[in-house]
């Protein structure tokens, strides 16, 4: 399916395409899978090494070893699930206008971001690498921050992609890559199918606001996946005490994207609702009576 823009304003539908989706209904659910991430990624490898050091008394190697052993467990998981779930017979999580064997963009950037993690870890095992496995966890903000301003380049010079971007089809105008991540998010780890997919290009193609929206959040979140990276990595390499660039390396992108998120909530509520309004205004001028709510 191809993006593009209504060719004028009477052709808008009636009522401004509904996304059937609600993060609010899965609230519960939503702090779960947080809470098993941190446990996961930062305080079970992060928590394990400073008690094992300060408190057991093992050397760093032994630490390392067990450390970064419980590290991504988790993640792993979430990985293979997704795969099963674009995989299997139905085509109910796959991309739209894909083929049986098609992954999304999604898995594709978690498959190279795994790899990067697992390499890091595999050949800086010493304690002499201290601060380098520290930036493990900057890796994901590592590969996305370029390719989040890349894609806003090609949006805002409207170059067509190559190939297929989840279900943006091969000679569609390069989205902002936000735009992907969400739908193969919400489509496969949250659910949401093609039916979700379905609506969420429905939207982009008909609301111009809401694909302001997607380019300013992939802007926020280029240039914040730059600024983590860097602050981190200039604090890991700086300060005296490699334990301390330790502890500082492996939670700074955590807390990081706890920030972003948070402002990214508010942000998202606001320009939702200044899109429904300028909806009906638009509506109004071309004459179209917007169905309440």
């Amino acid at each position: 399916m191809e993006l593009h823009e209504p060719e004028n304003e009477h052709s808008l539908p009636v009522d401004l395409p509904a996304i059937p989706y609600s993060l609010r209904s899965r609230k519960i659910s939503i702090a779960i899978i947080w809470t098993i991430i941190l446990l996961d990624s930062v305080v079970l490898p992060l928590g394990l090494f400073f008690i094992l050091k300060y408190g057991v008394g093992w050397d760093d190697v032994k630490n390392l070893a067990i450390s970064n052993g419980v590290f991504g467990f988790f993640a792993f998981i979430q990985y293979a699930f997704r795969l099963y779930r674009l995989l299997r017979t139905s085509p109910e999580y796959r991309p739209l206008g894909s083929g049986r064997w098609a992954l999304d963009f999604h898995q594709y950037q978690f498959t190279i971001g795994f790899v990067g993690v697992t390499l890091l870890l595999s050949f800086t095992t010493g304690p002499e690498n201290l601060r380098l496995i520290s930036l493990a966890p900057s890796i994901l903000p590592a590969q996305c921050g370029p390719q989040f301003l890349f894609s806003c380049l090609c949006y805002h010079q409207g170059w067509r992609i190559p190939v297929n971007f989840s279900s943006t089809q091969k000679g569609s105008v390069a989205p902002p890559a936000v735009f992907t991540v969400v739908e193969d998010v919400l489509a496969v780890d949250g659910g949401g199918g093609r039916t979700f997919r379905t609506a969420w290009i429905q939207r982009y193609q008909v609301s111009k606001m809401f694909r302001e929206m997607m380019y300013k959040l992939t802007m926020f979140w280029g240039w914040g996946c730059m600024l983590c990276v860097g602050v981190n990595a200039a604090v890991v390499f700086t300060v005296k005490s490699k334990y301390v660039a330790f502890g500082f390396g492996w939670t700074a992108p955590f807390v990081w994207a706890g920030i972003w998120a948070a402002i990214t909530t508010v942000w998202v509520q606001r320009m939702l609702s200044k899109e429904k309004k300028e909806w009906v205004e638009m509506s109004n001028r071309v004459h179209i009576e917007p169905k309440s709510d």
